[in-house]
């Protein structure tokens, strides 16, 4: 789904080409404003990868319900290497092991009132 809401009209200000006194000009404008959008669009889809791998490693090292220092270590030099922020990175074990931590609670508390 391509959110078309945020696209820019190009050329700046939206102004058809054919009103600018210099065309080369309205064109070089239009160039630079698609550029630009592919750079804006090709971060973003590199920064929701680097998140899911992210969010994979936190998975696979949280499947025991715990995390070994050496397993730490690791995740926290990956998130480094893919330009991970401290927060982003946070935010990302926080959503994998809170889920985790919160569906162990409900399956110990629905044991409880079986008992």
């Amino acid at each position: 789904m391509v959110p078309f809401g945020r696209l820019q009209a190009l050329p700046k200000d939206a102004r058809p080409i054919t009103r600018w006194q210099d065309r080369d000009e309205a064109w070089l404008d239009v160039v630079k404003g698609i550029r630009r959008a592919v750079g804006e669009l090709s971060h973003e889809r590199q920064e929701r990868a680097a998140k899911e791998r992210y969010r994979k490693a936190v998975v696979e090292a949280w499947t025991d319900n715990k995390v070994s220092n050496a397993e730490a270590e690791q995740l926290d030099t990956m998130a480094s290497e893919l330009g991970l922020s401290r927060d982003t990175a946070a935010d990302i074990e926080h959503g994998v092991m809170g889920e985790t931590i919160e569906t162990i609670l409900e399956h110990q508390e629905q044991a409880a009132r079986e008992k």
